[in-house]
């Protein structure tokens, strides 16, 4: 998951960005 969530932030989409970084506070025991 973590890594699959750092290829999508490489291709630069700041919709995905925005919602992996509530992902992360949401849910910070899966990173």
């Amino acid at each position: 998951m973590f890594v699959m969530g750092e290829k999508l932030k490489e291709s630069g989409s700041i919709l995905f960005q925005i919602v992996w970084r509530n992902f992360e506070i949401n849910f910070p025991t899966l990173r």
